[in-house]
């Protein structure tokens, strides 16, 4: 019902009438205090899922076995919060862990298994390798058609990560009509007003957005937040959110006075209604400074960007995935700007947390490295930055594949380094890698 730190507040409860009325340790406790977890997800309290998750793990391992379904379950909700928060290298083990395991003890048509074999796709997508995860995909998909039929929940998971993957690759007209099944699946089975239709409805906006069909996404968004705020209210939470991605629709359409009032209005509210610690409202921020900086309102996008700094201090630390972001899209912001020494701090900052408590979401680490690169090339510390953009290149190779734009992108950067230290051999080995589009000779 859209109310899931609700849920978790019932599942503390219901834990705690057990251990009262059972008296001494039981796997029922454990499998309590994971429903809570799953909540707290769910509404966005990522940290106090985490915590919930691994006193579930170990206390189920304990009561029901390392290899019982409900220790599994509890294994891959936690996966699905380290995703969540960014820390994809752990998440990930965890996950090649699981997966054999939940092959051996429940077989390869258990739910448990079809799910791990469906992140799998999903972590290969956040790697970039984006014709492995379709693959792979592809076939989850074909398996839940044959074995639970077309209609399944767990079938239309994996259309949707489907549809999300080809988005990923660009290929948005193709993501829009696996999409637009789905959506179509949801209305016959649950009805429009459900409100898993609606997100697949919004979804499908952003999609039809992306392959240029932008008055037809903002006509189908109306109809979402007319039906949202019928059922959550004008400023609930799920309502805000899709009203964020109508302001961004609006700007990419060209209506930028429209959209920038929207996505400022958007963002106030969510301060207001969801407090600062919410990741939408952070989100919220996040996107408006961003869609200021592309607009070239780069004084205004750094206004922004530092009130979003701020928020994620505050909520998280400045040690969390969401500060981090917050500190490298200001810091890339400053340097536009031209506040060169200002953007040099807060690349230290970001260099001063330890290398394993950095977010390894969307290949940060070596972004880090690159826009800390781009920094010192501009203030003429040629050498250095060579060195950051060639540590952040084979970053980029190796999590992205060398033709990857963002490789691309980097090899770029180290063409200008290398030309203004004079190395012209340099320079044109990397001139000719980007001609290339990273493919070897």
């Amino acid at each position: 019902r859209g109310a899931p730190l609700e849920s978790a507040e019932a599942f503390a409860r219901l834990e705690d009438d057990s251990r009262a009325v059972l008296g001494e340790e039981r796997a029922e406790w454990y499998e309590l205090r994971s429903g809570r977890a799953t909540g707290l997800r769910y509404g966005a309290r990522l940290d106090e899922a985490e915590a919930e998750y691994r006193v579930a793990i170990e206390g189920l391992r304990r009561t029901a076995g390392e290899d019982d379904e409900e220790t599994l379950l509890a294994i891959d909700g936690l996966i699905s919060t380290l995703r969540l928060k960014g820390e994809i290298d752990e998440a990930e083990a965890l996950l090649r862990d699981l997966l054999p395991r939940a092959r051996r003890a429940m077989g390869d048509d258990a739910d448990i298994t079809r799910a791990a074999v469906s992140n799998l796709s999903r972590f290969l997508q956040m790697r970039g390798r984006l014709d492995e995860a379709e693959a792979l995909q592809l076939e989850v998909l074909e398996q839940r058609e044959e074995s639970l039929g077309p209609d399944h929940p767990l079938t239309l998971t994996a259309m949707n990560n489907l549809s999300s993957i080809r988005y990923s690759a660009g290929r948005f007209a193709e993501a829009a009509a696996t999409m637009q099944g789905l959506v179509e699946k949801k209305e016959a089975l649950l009805g429009r007003d459900h409100p898993t239709t609606l997100t697949s409805l919004g979804n499908l906006a952003v999609m039809r957005a992306a392959a240029g069909r932008h008055e037809e996404a903002l006509a189908l968004l109306d109809d979402v937040l007319e039906r949202q705020t019928a059922k959550f209210g004008a400023e609930g939470y799920v309502t805000l959110g899709t009203r964020n991605v109508r302001a961004q629709i609006l700007i990419q359409a060209g209506r930028v006075d429209e959209g920038l009032a929207a996505a400022r209005e958007s963002a106030e509210i969510s301060l207001r209604v969801l407090g600062g610690a919410h990741p939408d409202t952070q989100l919220a921020w996040s996107n408006l400074g961003a869609q200021l900086r592309n607009l070239e309102r780069i004084d205004e996008a750094v206004v922004v960007l530092e009130k979003t700094v701020e928020l994620c201090d505050d909520a998280q630390g400045p040690r969390s995935s969401e500060a981090q972001w917050a500190r490298y899209n200001l810091a890339v912001t400053l340097r536009k700007v031209g506040r060169i020494d200002d953007s040099l701090t807060r690349w230290r900052e970001l260099l001063e947390i330890p290398e394993d408590e950095r977010t390894e979401s969307q290949g940060f680490p070596h972004l880090l490295r690159i826009g800390y690169g781009n920094t010192l090339h501009e203030l003429g510390r040629h050498e250095e930055a060579v060195r950051e953009f060639e540590a952040g290149l084979e970053g980029m190779k190796r999590l992205y594949g060398a033709s990857h734009p963002r490789t691309i992108e980097a090899a770029k950067s180290a063409v200008l380094a290398y030309e203004a230290l004079g190395r012209d051999e340099d320079a044109a080995r990397h001139r000719a890698f980007v001609e290339r589009g990273g493919v070897d000779e």
